[in-house]
């Protein structure tokens, strides 16, 4: 019997020792301040354009994201009528996004339709990310914003 006690505790003893080896995710959010931050965190978007403007967010239009790290990261939400998600790209500061995949609802509050194919349009241009303070900016290529975002607590 006592034996078998001491096989179980070691057993119990080795489990918990191997919990933190098994977490899935990548090390950097740890060492990455921004990184953490954008993970897993509910981000509201405010406003979305190019370089030729911005336009705000149509008001009560609810177009959120939240980027989930992971074996196969990926960011998900509402686009305003439709949900959605995408796999992410990321290292340091670069980030993209695969073609997102949707629901597909109609929604005939005025604008809300268009606003989520340049969400998505918009989306699969961004190339890299910045926080400051409590926004999201995710910006093209050229370095312009083209989605801003802000952390809803």
């Amino acid at each position: 019997m006592p034996k078998s006690i001491i096989v179980i505790v070691g057993s119990v003893l080795l489990l918990a020792s191997c919990g933190g080896a098994m977490s899935e995710g990548p090390p950097a959010s740890g060492s990455d301040p921004a990184a953490a931050i954008l993970h897993d965190t509910l981000w509201q978007l405010e406003s979305l354009g190019s370089a030729e403007g911005m336009q705000t967010a149509i008001p009560g239009s609810e177009v959120t994201a939240i980027v989930t790290p992971g074996a196969e990261p990926q960011i998900s939400g509402n686009a305003g009528c439709n949900t959605y998600s995408a796999r992410v790209m990321q290292q340091g500061e670069a980030i993209s996004f695969e073609a997102a995949v949707s629901t597909k609802r109609y929604c005939t509050t005025a604008g809300v339709m268009e606003q989520e194919e340049a969400f998505f349009r918009l989306l699969e241009s961004v190339r890299r990310y910045t926080i400051e303070g409590d926004r999201l900016r995710l910006q093209d290529a050229g370095g312009v914003t083209v989605l801003t975002f802000r952390a809803r607590l």
